[in-house]
C-alpha cells in the first residue's frame, strides 16, 4: 500500500504539473493577446475617420485626480534646479505634474517658488475644468498637449516658463516667415491655452461649415507649402474634422511609413495625434473593447481607466 500511495501521488503531482502548465499558458495569451489588441502603427491611420465623436466628446473619460495620476506617472521624476545650465533662465523649473496658476491673477509655480501655491489651480484641475466645460475629453487635451507644446510639457522634467506660453498651439497660424508658426500674445500662458482650446474644439463642433474643410470629400494639403499638393480624404465625423480645422494637414505616405520620423513634404500633427492617443489611451474607436486592468496603470505604454 505504501508504494501504491507513493505512485498516486507522483501521478497527482504530474497532473498538478500538468495544469499549472496549461493555466500559465492560458494567462500567456491572455496578456499577450492583450497586449497585441493595444498594439497600434501608423499605417491604422484612417485619414477620413482619425477618432470617434464618441471618443473625442467623452468629457467624463478622466477625473481630476486620474489626470494628476497619469502626469506623474509620465514624469516621476523632476528637476526643479535642471541638470545643466540655461543661458536666460533661472530656476525653478517646474513639471507639468506640479504646475500651478492662478487663474485670476495669471501668477504661476515660477514666480511662487515652484509647485502648489495659495490660490494655484493644478494642470491637471485646469485640463479637467476645461474637459467639463467645453465637452471635449480630457484625454484628447492631453494629446494636444503633446503633440503642440515645447518639449513637450507632457515628458520635460525640467522645462522653462515659455514652454507653457502656447502650449497648445492656439491661435499660431502657420503665417510667419518659411511657414513658421505666428503666435497671438494675447492668448499665452497655460490657462488661457487650454481653456480656448476646448473652447474652439467645441466651436468646431457647434459650427462645421464655417471653415474650409466640411464633412465629406476634401483635397487635405500635406503640408503649409502648397507645393506639396494634397490628398483627397471623406472626413466622416465632426471629431476628426475638428482635427483637420485645428491642424489642417494630412501625413503622406512617406509620413505615415516613417512615424516618428519626418521626411520631405510631411506634416506631422494628425499622424501624431492618432499614434500618441493609441499608445496612451488605446483604440480611437468608441465601438471597440479593449481589456483594462481594475486600476490605474501605465502598462506597455498604454493608460486605461477601469
Amino acid at each position: 500500500m505504501r508504494y501504491r500511495s507513493k505512485s498516486i501521488k507522483i501521478l497527482f503531482f504530474v497532473i498538478l504539473v500538468f495544469f499549472v502548465g496549461v493555466l500559465g499558458l492560458v494567462v500567456y495569451n491572455f496578456f499577450d493577446q492583450k497586449s497585441n489588441a493595444n498594439a497600434v502603427s501608423a499605417a491604422d491611420f484612417n485619414a477620413g475617420n482619425i477618432i470617434d465623436d464618441s471618443v473625442f466628446y467623452n468629457k467624463n473619460a478622466m477625473t481630476a485626480d486620474q489626470i494628476q495620476a497619469f502626469l506623474n506617472n509620465l514624469m516621476p521624476n523632476c528637476y526643479p534646479y535642471g541638470q545643466s545650465a540655461v543661458s536666460g533662465f533661472t530656476p525653478p523649473y517646474v513639471c507639468l505634474k506640479d504646475y500651478h496658476e492662478n487663474i485670476t491673477t495669471g501668477e504661476t509655480s515660477f514666480e511662487k517658488g515652484g509647485g502648489a501655491f495659495s490660490g494655484g489651480t493644478s494642470a491637471a484641475q485646469i485640463i479637467y475644468n476645461a474637459a467639463q466645460e467645453y465637452g471635449i475629453n480630457p484625454q484628447v487635451l492631453l494629446v494636444l498637449l503633446k503633440k503642440e507644446s515645447l518639449g513637450p510639457l507632457t515628458s520635460d522634467t525640467w522645462p522653462v516658463k515659455s514652454q507653457y506660453k502656447f502650449a497648445m498651439g492656439y491661435a499660431c497660424p502657420d503665417s510667419g516667415p518659411d511657414n513658421t508658426a505666428n503666435c497671438d500674445s494675447s492668448k499665452s500662458g497655460f490657462y488661457k491655452q487650454i481653456r480656448a482650446a476646448a473652447w474652439q474644439l467645441k466651436y468646431y463642433k457647434d459650427h462645421p461649415n464655417d471653415y474650409r474643410y466640411r464633412i465629406g470629400w476634401n483635397d487635405i494639403q500635406y503640408s503649409p507649402n502648397t507645393a506639396c499638393g494634397t490628398k483627397r480624404v471623406n472626413i466622416e465625423n465632426i471629431a476628426t474634422l475638428s482635427l483637420y480645422i485645428y491642424t489642417p494637414y494630412t501625413p503622406n505616405d512617406a509620413a505615415l511609413a516613417n512615424y516618428p520620423g519626418t521626411v520631405n513634404c510631411g506634416a506631422y500633427g494628425n499622424r501624431n495625434f492618432f499614434m500618441f492617443f493609441s499608445e496612451w489611451f488605446g483604440s480611437t474607436r468608441g465601438d471597440v473593447f479593449t481589456p483594462k486592468p481594475s486600476s490605474i496603470d501605465i502598462a506597455d505604454g498604454v493608460y486605461f481607466i477601469s
